[in-house]
């Protein structure tokens, strides 16, 4: 018998921080209080996403009409990228998605019945809408009732393997094996280093696989081979799992399927729908105010209003649908702790907490992981990450980005300074702080270290780490050199015991650990293990690969411009993440008077200054390099500016809040 979850997961509106703090402790309790059996809590969840899926579809709709006016370049984004990570704190490719999955649905009127109705989830809609067609849509719908998710799945993509290859829903998800190892602490500076190094060569941001497979390339071409072929230094890379635990279905790969066809569910009004997902989120607007009753075909009838091709109103309607998921994913965060506390998967017959995640929720293992890592830190370290995340103040990528350096000392001025720059600036912040953290080798006086002063100038290229006497001998075939720089691992002190010296080895450590796929996880231990001195460690090896891709990079000859070097070689456009087709931009137009001084000119990716600065769309004035005044989505005198930025600081709250 399930619990009812409205009281729970719709918390009052506190008006105090101390009226917050005091919310949030009585929901935790009553959910520890009511959900004390496993049916109870995994209902909760499920009421939860079911809501949240909702929401979803209202966002796919909203997307959909952003995307096909390309509403993002007139707030002043020239990628969709860089506006959804900026304004609203998912990746475009999830944006993207939703909007195929809510213009497929349009076609599609019985399973949009089903869906309405929850008799079908949205990854269940999700999957069916890449093979669904109107002549076989209750065939698809009947197939999708009588097995789960997983299953649903392996079906489509034996039938339809050219459809679900260019639908997936997350470039990451084709990682196959997790590439993990320990490091040094200066190890761990020389990858962020790498990380930098390889995204001005890419001329775009990259994930930390990609990262990886540029080093291992430049690292494999001048190590050895050895012979015979290489062991893996780990043991061989684990097959992809297919199987992922659900012990209710077990249907074969070439099993035929001859569903039973079954008659839809009773198609609801779509305008009841929208009007009951608005009240029960308290969205102001999703639907237009005079909304007619209309059945669930008529989408484009009911989606459809007047202002629906104005960007800003777009681009609020969406803020106001992210900030209710927002509200939702903080309750989840909660209940998902409680389960993996509570051994929930183990009462439901799943052998670990990611079968049962992956067999049971409507959510990726790494978001559950996320929204539990968000909840432990503000029990364990700060309390005001948790408020802030269910508020909107901060958004599930800045919340994430936040996760290393929240602690008990700094975390509330972590959590403003990410209220007030830009997430390109807070992840620059981050990184800094735990550069210098890994520099003070682990000493307790900086191990815990606050945001660096606002608008303070951040070292891009980290010149301490890139030291070419030091690359050359920790790339080299010699035992690497004592460091000047927190460069290699500190000899161990005379006469200190083994537990000391262990302590000491494990604090001047790390371990650094992400998905690749297979074929870069290989690649990367036989180059590991050529590269590889003596009795080496694992992690002394992947150090000397850094080290002698860096040294490579640092070796070659490099363009010379004082102006792109003193910008970092990326677009200064706050938001933008561009690193190619960078032009010198004159802030002062030559033709208004402006001159060729340094503080005149400013790097810019070539789409924001022919699209964005030439157009209008934004505006730029003041002194380089930190003295610039940039406005976003601009539309002449008649209306306020999209946001008002110094640099990457947000100049007014309202336009920086719930990122």
């Amino acid at each position: 018998m399930r619990i009812p979850l409205r009281s729970f997961a719709r918390a009052p509106d506190f008006e105090s921080p101390d009226e917050v703090d005091a919310g949030a402790e009585l929901a935790a309790s009553y959910a520890s209080a009511c959900y004390a059996s496993a049916g109870a809590l995994e209902g909760a969840v499920r009421d939860l996403t079911l809501r949240a899926s909702r929401l979803r579809y209202i966002r796919g709709r909203l997307a959909a009409d952003l995307l096909a006016t390309r509403g993002w370049s007139a707030l002043g984004f020239v990628r969709l990228g860089d506006y959804s990570r900026e304004r609203h704190g998912v990746s475009g490719r999830t944006l993207e998605e939703d909007a195929r999955v809510a213009r497929s649905l349009e076609r599609l009127p019985g399973m949009t019945g089903e869906f309405l109705a929850a008799t079908l989830s949205w990854t269940q809609v999700r999957l069916l809408t890449l093979v669904a067609k109107p002549r076989d849509e209750q065939r698809w719908i009947a197939v999708a009732k009588t097995c789960d998710t997983r299953t649903l799945e392996s079906q489509i993509k034996i039938r339809h393997p050219s459809e679900t290859q260019e639908s997936a829903a997350d470039p990451e998800d084709e990682a196959a094996v997790r590439f993990s190892v320990r490091i040094s602490r200066s190890g761990r500076r020389l990858w962020r280093a790498a990380c930098e190094y390889a995204e001005r060569s890419a001329g775009s941001a990259l994930r930390q696989a990609q990262v990886l497979e540029l080093v291992v390339a430049e690292a494999a071409s001048g190590a050895p081979h050895p012979s015979p072929a290489p062991v893996s230094m780990f043991g061989s890379a684990p097959a992809r799992r297919t199987h992922h635990g659900s012990r209710r279905f077990s249907l074969a790969g070439d099993t035929p399927l001859h569903p039973r066809i079954v008659q839809p569910a009773r198609s609801p009004d779509l305008g009841r729908f929208l009007e009951d997902v608005a009240r029960d989120e308290g969205l102001s607007k999703p639907f237009p105010p005079q909304c007619e009753s209309m059945p669930a075909g008529d989408v484009r009838a009911t989606f459809h209003w007047d202002d629906v091709r104005d960007p800003f109103v777009l681009d609020a309607r969406l803020r106001e649908v992210k900030l209710a998921m927002q509200r939702i994913d903080a309750d989840l965060g909660r209940l998902l702790k409680l389960a993996v506390e509570r051994r929930l998967h183990r009462a439901s017959g799943f052998a670990s907490f990611a079968e049962y995640v992956d067999a049971r929720f409507e959510f990726c293992l790494r978001k559950a992981w996320t929204l539990i890592a968000v909840e432990r830190a503000s029990l364990r370290a700060c309390a005001e990450l948790a408020t802030a995340y269910r508020s909107g103040e901060i958004s599930h990528l800045a919340a994430n980005i936040l996760l290393p350096v929240m602690n008990s000392r700094h975390g509330s001025a972590w959590i403003e300074r990410a209220r007030l720059v830009t997430l390109r600036r807070l992840e620059a912040e981050v990184s800094w702080a735990l550069d210098r953290r890994d520099a003070a080798d682990g000493a307790e006086s900086v191990a815990v270290v606050a945001p660096p002063p606002l608008d303070h100038v951040l070292e891009t290229d980290t010149p301490s780490v890139i030291d070419r006497e030091q690359l050359e001998a920790r790339a080299s075939a010699e035992p690497p050199v004592a460091a000047q720089d927190g460069m290699c691992a500190a000899p161990s002190a005379a006469g200190a015991s083994d537990d000391e010296v262990q302590m000491r080895a494990a604090r001047n450590s790390a371990e650094l650990h992400f998905l690749v796929p297979s074929s870069v996880a290989s690649l990367a231990e036989s180059t590991m293990l050529a590269l590889r001195r003596g009795s080496e460690s694992r992690g002394a090896a992947f150090e000397r690969m850094v080290a002698s891709a860096l040294f490579e990079w640092t070796s070659a000859p490099s363009h010379r411009d004082p102006v792109f070097a003193r910008d970092g070689w990326r677009c200064a456009v706050p938001a933008c993440r561009s690193r190619r087709n960078l032009h010198d931009h004159h802030i002062l137009f030559r033709s208004h008077g402006g001159g060729n001084d340094r503080d005149n000119r400013v790097t810019v990716c070539a789409a924001h200054h022919l699209h964005g600065l030439h157009a209008g769309r934004i505006r730029a004035h003041g002194r380089a390099p930190s003295q610039i005044v940039w406005e976003l989505g601009c539309q002449g005198t008649s209306r306020e500016p999209l946001a008002r930025l110094l640099g990457d600081r947000y100049l007014h709250r309202e336009a920086g809040a719930a990122r």
